[in-house]
């Protein structure tokens, strides 16, 4: 029987809308909301990098302030204003002599008056061994006033005798300008002149620790370097990037420098929306499993609501069935018993009837019940060594009255040399009678039925052809799924239980053999059981439960 379906907008639909509206449009807000949620971190994570690199930079500026300061603290903290005085500079001599010994990066010592009351203005210069007291009209002591009092003005204005101020040449004048470091007294101030090979070595080393320490915290290598007031560097940990993210002052230390950060071939911002990208695909990702879930289970629903709902259907029409037969079987038995056939002619014709409809319920029944078992685990097939040609025959002639009764003109072509196989003759019979009635059923005005059984590559074809309302080429592959019903109009005018082709199919299955389906809409179907001419192979006995059915050997032949 050919298994037919409706194109109605059905419970299952409702339902599939119905959950579609509950759980997509939240699932839409979501999206939206990760989606906003994933731009802002981008901004923030970009905001926040270049935070966390300028604290870095600002690190590095306040270590060397920290280093210049502790190394001045040394060089200035024996020294007091009584120093100064020409009476007596013996201490101040002791002192740079001592320091400048332990500290060779320490080019140049000064100790200057600038207060009226010191007498003379002397200025003390100490540089690699040679001490001059001179007086500030000399070209030296002069450069240095005009460096102290440049570094006073760039320095905080709050008045702190205790307060350094730095002071570095511009890289114009010299390319390798040396750092002058001053802090002032009550009656001047002192000074050191620092050496360009020291100042560089130091910043090497400052900037390569603090690039290890942040090493790995994101996919480009972090370079830092120091820029001179021409933008170009003075020192890099590594290439420079093409663009820095953050410059920073380099101030108080190197008043005419900057700090730059950047990241060697990839942007703070680059990074920023790699990191965007990334997340987006893992809520991509996500949202993809989430709807792929919902879908397989809006599916799996809708699949039980039309399986319930082919269900009612199939004990509908299965009632319906099952009522006609035994309706004209109690109808015409009831007028043979109350004597009201005229002829003997009548009365045949009464006993062919009741025969034809006891022989239509005891296959509805078996069909029915074959089912069951097969739902159940339990259907059993006895495979004997034989001929299909004389089982086929038999089935066709036995069917054969009750298709020409019914207006079919019924052709047959048997082969005469088909092969032997291993086959359940009364399961391969029922398989024939189905694909018959499906025929029947759905010849619609056509009123031509074809069985041909040849042999065919190894195999044994067996070809029921009809010339009805035929199947559309997409419910083709479906037609032989328990009861579905086909998308044709023309088919619900016709009854069924819609179990015909998946019983065909099961016993197909049991002998591994193929059905298949040649069919389109308005030209007839062809409907081909192949079976092999050595039947049910080892793997078929060795796993019959998972396919639902049982297989017993017979030797008979």
């Amino acid at each position: 029987m050919r298994a037919s379906g409706y194109r109605t907008f059905s419970a299952a639909g409702r339902l599939a809308l119905l959950a579609a509206a509950a759980v997509l449009l939240p699932t839409m807000v979501l999206v939206t909301f990760q989606y906003r949620q994933s731009r802002e971190l981008q901004t923030k994570t970009q905001t926040a990098a270049k935070e966390d690199l300028r604290e870095t930079l600002l690190g590095i500026s306040k270590t060397t302030e920290t280093d210049m300061v502790r190394l001045s603290e040394e060089a200035f903290r024996p020294l007091s204003s009584a120093t100064l005085s020409p009476a007596d500079d013996s201490g101040v001599k002791e002192h740079f002599r001592a320091f400048a010994d332990s500290h060779p990066e320490v080019t140049a010592l000064f100790v200057v008056a600038t207060c009226s009351s010191a007498g003379k203005l002397p200025a003390h210069l100490f540089s690699r061994g040679l001490w001059r007291d001179v007086p500030q009209t000399d070209q030296d002591a002069k450069d240095v006033v005009a460096f102290f009092n440049q570094a006073q003005a760039l320095a905080d204005p709050a008045p702190d005798h205790h307060k350094l101020a730095f002071w570095q040449q511009s890289c114009k004048c010299e390319k390798r300008p040396p750092l002058y470091v001053f802090r002032s007294t009550p009656d001047g101030f002192l000074g050191l002149k620092l050496d360009f090979d020291y100042v560089q070595q130091r910043l090497d080393k400052l900037l390569a620790q603090t690039v290890e320490r942040n090493a790995g915290r994101s996919n480009g290598a972090l370079v830092i370097s120091a820029l001179g007031e021409d933008s170009k560097e003075m020192f890099a940990t590594g290439k420079p990037p093409a663009q820095y993210d953050v410059a920073v002052s380099f101030a108080p230390v190197f008043p005419r420098w900057q700090l730059a950060g950047g990241y060697s071939g990839v942007t703070i911002a680059e990074l920023a929306r790699r990191n965007f990208e990334t997340n987006l695909l893992l809520d991509g990702a996500t949202l993809a499993l989430l709807l792929a879930g919902i879908v397989f289970t809006l599916r799996a629903a809708a699949r039980e609501v039309r399986l319930a709902q082919a269900k009612s259907s199939f004990v509908s029409n299965v009632s319906h069935e099952l009522k006609t037969p035994l309706a004209l079987i109690r109808l015409f038995a009831e007028m043979l018993e109350l004597g009201r056939a005229t002829s003997r002619e009548k009365e045949h014709e009464y006993h062919r009837i009741i025969h034809r409809e006891s022989r239509r319920l005891t296959q509805l029944i078996n069909n029915i019940l074959d089912f069951s078992k097969i739902e159940a685990g339990r259907r059993q097939y006895q495979f004997t060594s034989c001929s299909l040609a004389p089982v086929l025959e038999e089935v066709l002639s036995t069917y054969e009255y009750q298709i020409t009764n019914l207006g079919f003109e019924l052709k047959t072509r048997i082969a005469s040399a088909i092969p032997s196989a291993r086959v359940d003759a009364d399961a391969i019979a029922q398989a024939v009678l189905n694909l018959l009635n499906n025929a029947i059923k759905y010849s619609g005005d056509s009123r031509s039925i074809e069985v041909n059984v040849e042999g065919r590559e190894g195999q044994i074809a067996i070809e029921v052809v009809d010339h009805g309302i035929g199947i559309p080429r997409a419910e083709q592959e479906k037609i032989f799924e328990k009861f579905y019903r086909v998308s044709n109009d023309l088919v619900h005018t016709v009854r069924g239980t819609g179990l015909g082709l998946a019983l065909v199919k099961h016993i197909v299955d049991a002998h591994n053999g193929k059905i298949l389906v040649d069919s389109a809409p308005g030209k007839g179907s062809r409907f081909t059981i192949l079976l092999p001419c050595r039947a049910v192979a080892a793997s078929s006995a060795e796993e019959p439960a998972s396919k639902g059915y049982f297989i017993a050997e017979s030797s008979n032949s």
